[in-house]
C-alpha cells in the first residue's frame, strides 16, 4: 500500500475518533500530497512525492518561534513524523558511501556524482543530502590520498 493510501486510511481512522487535530492537518496533508501526481497526468502521488510534501510541512512547522509555538503544533509535528522515512545515522551513511566507493566499476571508482546518484536511487528521502555531499567528499579525497 501507497504512503498516499497509508496517510488516507490515518485521516478515515481520525474522523472515527473525531480527533480534530489530525483530521485538520491530515486533510490538508492529503490535499497537497495529491497534487504532484494530478499535476502530472492525473495519477496518484508517488512515495517520494509525498515524502517530499511531508518535509514541506515539518519545515513550515518547524520555522514558528518555539516560544510562539502551541501544543497543536507539537502534536502536529510527532505526526507528521511518523510518516516520514527512518533517517540514517551519519555513521550509518559514511558506511554506504564507503562500501559504495570501494567499488570499481568498469577499471575506475565512481564520482561524486555517480555515488550522490547511487544514494538517491536506493536511500531517497533517508538521508540529510548536504551531510551526505560533505562525507562523499571526505571519502573521495581520502581515496585520492591514498594512491
Amino acid at each position: 500500500m501507497s504512503l498516499y493510501q497509508n496517510i488516507k486510511n490515518a485521516q478515515l481512522e481520525a474522523r472515527k475518533a473525531r480527533d480534530q487535530v489530525s483530521i485538520g492537518l491530515l486533510t490538508t496533508l492529503l490535499g497537497e500530497a495529491a497534487m504532484p501526481g494530478k499535476n502530472d497526468g492525473n495519477r496518484e502521488s508517488t512515495d517520494l512525492e509525498v515524502v517530499a510534501v511531508i518535509k514541506k510541512f515539518v519545515k513550515n512547522n518547524e520555522s514558528i518561534p518555539v516560544s510562539a509555538r502551541s501544543e497543536v503544533h507539537d502534536t502536529e509535528l510527532k505526526l507528521l513524523g511518523q510518516w516520514l522515512p527512518k533517517q540514517l545515522s551519519e555513521a550509518e551513511l559514511k558506511g554506504l558511501i564507503a562500501a559504495s566507493a570501494s567499488i570499481v566499476i568498469g577499471g575506475s571508482k565512481p564520482s561524486m556524482g555517480e555515488l550522490m546518484q547511487s544514494l538517491k536511487d536506493n536511500f531517497a528521502g533517508q538521508y540529510n543530502g548536504a551531510l551526505a555531499s560533505k562525507l562523499i567528499k571526505e571519502e573521495l579525497s581520502s581515496k585520492a590520498s591514498l594512491n
